[in-house]
């Protein structure tokens, strides 16, 4: 039986896990399907997986059969890569709930730039030689968002305009 961090591995694109159960889930199966269609490995979503999860253990995304080759990952580049996720779901709150900041004019030019390092982080995952370039990114993104609101607050609640 396989466990939630062995399907973890074998998926590294897939993310958010935290907003979806896996009981009644069985993973081996789930994994084998996942492999078996072209369409469920382009999805990134754990929550998809568990929202169609009778549709695709039942075969409806059955497409495409290869051999699987196992690939190993050493340990230091394995905590790379959840770094990278970590930072991604991160940014994903961010742009889910950038208007609780009350960020003003600068919401939009920080939606662009947490996007630009949504795709860096998804790099990351893919090809973990881009950690390194998305961890500055993130980190810069995170100092962005710090002095936006700092500025707002210096400025009474009022931003760049307002």
């Amino acid at each position: 039986m396989m466990t939630l961090q062995q399907f973890i591995n074998l998926h590294p694109n897939i993310v958010q896990y935290d907003r979806a159960g896996v009981e009644g889930i069985d993973l081996d199966a789930l994994h084998e399907r996942i492999n078996n269609s072209r369409f469920l490995r382009t999805r990134q979503s754990f929550v998809y997986f568990v929202k169609n999860y009778n549709r695709i253990i039942s075969g409806e995304f059955d497409d495409f059969k290869e051999d699987i080759v196992e690939v190993k990952i050493d340990p230091q580049t394995q905590k790379e890569i959840e770094r990278s996720k970590m930072y991604l779901a991160n940014v994903n709150t961010f742009i889910e709930r950038i208007s609780e900041y009350k960020l003003g004019e600068f919401e939009r030019w920080l939606l662009e730039q947490a996007g630009k390092v949504k795709e860096y982080l998804k790099k990351a995952i893919e090809l973990p030689v881009w950690s390194i370039t998305a961890s500055v990114e993130y980190k810069l993104l995170i100092k962005e968002i710090k002095e936006c609101l700092g500025w707002i607050k210096e400025n009474g609640g009022k931003t760049a305009k307002g």
